[in-house]
């Protein structure tokens, strides 16, 4: 589905939940971190332990220092 190489970001956010004129409402608030993932069929990256044992898909969470980004 994606190419060699390629870099997935997903943003996560903390949920907020309030009433609001048009009724009960949920939505993103604040950023929690990310969640990186390397797509690497090619096993380059098989001696990183992010890398080997998760069929070629680096995966890795990254938490803000701040959260202005």
């Amino acid at each position: 589905m994606f190419p060699d190489g390629a870099i997935l970001v997903k943003d996560v956010f903390a949920t907020n939940t309030e009433a609001l004129t048009t009724g009960i409402a949920s939505y993103a608030d604040t950023l929690k971190g990310r969640f990186v993932m390397v797509k690497d069929k090619t096993d380059r990256h098989a001696a990183n332990r992010r890398c080997g044992a998760t069929d070629g898909a680096g995966r890795s969470t990254r938490v803000p220092k701040h959260r202005k980004l």
